[in-house]
Order: C-alpha cells, then structure tokens, then sequence
C-alpha cells in the first residue's frame, strides 16, 4: 500500500490486474485518484491501489515511450469508444451501431463527440444527432471525463439498459426506427451488426 500511495505524475505503472495495461501517471485528481495515460490507447481515473509502479525489468519499450509522448486528443478518444461501444438493439438479434447506414442508403452517426468551451474546462460533450440535441451528457459525465461513464451515459440514452432512462431511450429508438428498415427494440444487443445493417454495409453504403 506504501509503494502504491507514493505514485505521482510521471511514474511509469500498469493496472494491478493487468501487467499489460502500461502507462504513465499524468497527474493526481481531487479525492486522491490518479489520472493514467496508456500506451494503448486512453486516459483514465484509477486509484493507487489499482496501480502498481513498474519494475526495472519491465521499462516501457521506445514504441510504447513514443505512443505516450504523441498529443493526446480527447474527444477523438471518446468517439473512438462511442464508436465501438454504443450501439442500439435490433429485433433479429444484431445491432445498429453508432455509426450506421440508414434506409435511403446514407452513413450516419447517432452520437458525436465535440470539445465545449473552454469556460467549460474544455471538456468533452456528446451530441445526439437522432434525437436532435446539443449535449445528452449529464453534467456527473463531463465533470468525470472518462471514457467509460461517458459512454455508459450515451447507452442509458439509447435504450442499451432495459431499466434506465426510459422516456429518453424511447425517444431516441422511436427517432432512429424513423431512419432504419430493421425494427428496433430496448435491452442489450447481439454481438453482430443487424441483417439489414450488414447488407447495406456490404454494398458499401
């Protein structure tokens, strides 16, 4: 616990669970939690304890030194798991992911990442684009910043738990059915794109 309370910016770590999450402390956050960059990708929140220093024998390799060293972009970061992660429950089983073709034939996306203002603290909002509005992100989303309460707010607005945001998940799965063939319906989807999802992707739409 000692070695794991002395981490500060600039020690290299890797997740207490798993040695291949390596990466660098960027700085130390209110409440004492450690903000972490990694080499793969990613900037989040995680307690000392969930860290461990990195031994001499385990140095960050040049290749991972110059992933870390390259201009972190945040919101490109955020769409990039919005991208993989959000997704919306089609009837046969499969998915209409965030960015997705619709009826006529056109690559849309559901949600896009944008920086606020700087009086916001410069922060990442997240644009319904189904649903027509500005910022779907409750203000505990942006002041926390991470990719994975930004993207577990964006699935409760799209209907991806059953039980959470019920009018606003309506909402958005009533507009979206407006722009797709597929019916569409609430809870956690399949692990495919939906029939008439990979067939439109099929022909390049």
């Amino acid at each position: 616990a000692g070695a794991a309370a002395g981490l500060g910016p600039g020690q290299a770590v890797c997740c207490a669970s798993d040695a291949n999450r390596r990466g660098v402390v960027v700085k130390q956050t209110a409440g004492s939690w450690l903000l972490v960059r990694f080499a793969r990708g990613g900037e989040t929140k995680a307690r000392p304890s969930q860290l461990r220093a990195l031994r001499a024998d385990e140095a960050l390799t040049a290749e991972e030194k110059a992933a870390l060293a390259a201009p972190f972009d945040a919101v490109r970061d955020v769409q990039d798991a919005i991208d993989a992660d959000v997704r919306v429950a089609a009837a046969d089983g499969g998915f209409v992911a965030n960015s997705f073709v619709d009826r006529e034939g056109a690559r849309r996306q559901q949600f896009v990442a944008y920086r606020l203002p700087a009086g916001e603290g410069g922060a990442v909002g997240a644009r319904c684009e189904v649903c027509g509005l500005d910022q779907v992100l409750p203000e505990s989303a942006v002041q926390d910043g991470g990719r994975g309460k930004i993207v577990h707010a964006l699935k409760s607005h799209c209907g991806y738990y059953a039980a959470c945001s019920m009018s606003a998940s309506n909402a958005h799965i009533a507009r979206l059915q407006e722009l797709v063939a597929e019916p569409l319906r609430r809870g956690m989807p399949g692990d495919r794109p939906s029939a008439a999802q990979a067939a439109r992707l099929g022909r390049g739409g």
